[in-house]
């Protein structure tokens, strides 16, 4: 079994805590019931609505952020600000997030999107959680 993205084998999947599975599709099943929460990102495809349905099997929480390259940066921000999943996570004490979504090649410019989107809510968390370790 190795680790697989669209580009080919990626065996630095390995270094996020990830496992690879046997048939493709088994996956999904696997993060969700592993999470605290579920954050899909981009246009509703087979796959998102796939591990939606898994999250609500498994009574784990998901949020869906919609984007495409035409709604931009701008855009979406209203629609779905990461300070307020931050607080909706923060308030449910997550400590595993699964996070799915579009493809970059079904959805040019998700990637750049979803990585700035995530360390405004990670920073956010972070100021909300009062915890001392």
């Amino acid at each position: 079994m190795d680790y697989m993205t669209d580009e080919g084998l990626a065996p630095w999947l390995q270094d996020y805590g990830l496992i690879p599975m046997g048939i493709y599709g088994d996956q999904y099943g696997y993060n969700v019931q592993g999470a605290h929460a579920v954050l899909t990102f981009g246009v509703q495809t087979g796959g998102t609505n796939l591990v939606k349905i898994l999250a609500n099997m498994s009574a784990v929480p998901v949020h869906h952020v919609s984007w495409t390259p035409q709604d931009g940066a701008k855009g979406v921000m209203l629609r779905a600000i990461p300070e307020e999943v931050a607080k909706w996570l923060t308030l449910m004490n997550c400590g595993v997030l699964c996070i799915a979504g579009n493809r970059e090649r079904k959805n040019p410019g998700i990637g750049e999107f979803v990585t700035e989107w995530l360390m405004r809510c990670f920073e956010r968390m972070k100021e909300l959680d009062k915890r001392r370790f």
